[in-house]
C-alpha cells in the first residue's frame, strides 16, 4: 500500500507534468487532453492520500475511489467537481475530442484548485 507521502509526491509529479505540458502549448498539436489527464491523476493521488489517513487502505480502482468520495461526509462536497474532471479525463483518453487551452486553465483554477485545497486541508497541509 502506498503511503500518504508517496501519494502526495505522485500528486505533485502529476501537477508538475500538467505545468510542463502547458508550456508546450505553443507547439502543434496542443496537449490539452493530456493536461486534463495529469490534473485528474493529481486529484486521484490527493484523494488516495486522504483515504490512507482515514481508512488505512488504497482504492482498488476508479469505481471504488468514486464510491469512497461519494460516501465520505468529508469529501462529498467535492464530488461534483471531481466527477466532472474524472469524466473529462476519460473523454480525453478514449474519445477523439479537442479541448481549448483556456477551458483547461479554467478547470485548473476553479475545480482542480478547490478540490486540491479541500483535501489538503483535511490532511492538515
Amino acid at each position: 500500500m502506498a503511503s500518504v507521502s508517496e501519494h502526495l509526491s505522485k500528486a505533485e509529479r502529476n501537477e508538475d507534468l500538467y505545468r510542463d505540458l502547458c508550456r508546450l502549448e505553443s507547439t502543434e498539436p496542443e496537449y490539452t487532453e493530456w493536461e486534463l489527464v495529469a490534473l485528474s491523476y493529481s486529484l486521484v493521488h490527493h484523494v488516495e492520500a486522504y483515504r490512507v489517513v482515514r481508512e488505512r487502505q488504497n482504492s482498488e480502482n476508479h469505481s471504488d475511489r468514486n464510491r469512497f468520495i461519494w460516501e465520505s461526509a468529508d469529501l462529498r462536497e467535492i464530488w461534483p467537481a471531481y466527477s466532472y474532471i474524472y469524466r473529462l479525463s476519460m473523454t480525453a483518453r478514449y474519445e477523439v475530442v479537442s479541448f481549448y487551452a483556456e477551458e483547461v486553465r479554467q478547470i485548473e483554477i476553479s475545480q482542480y484548485a478547490a478540490i486540491k485545497g479541500h483535501v489538503r486541508s483535511l490532511l492538515g497541509l
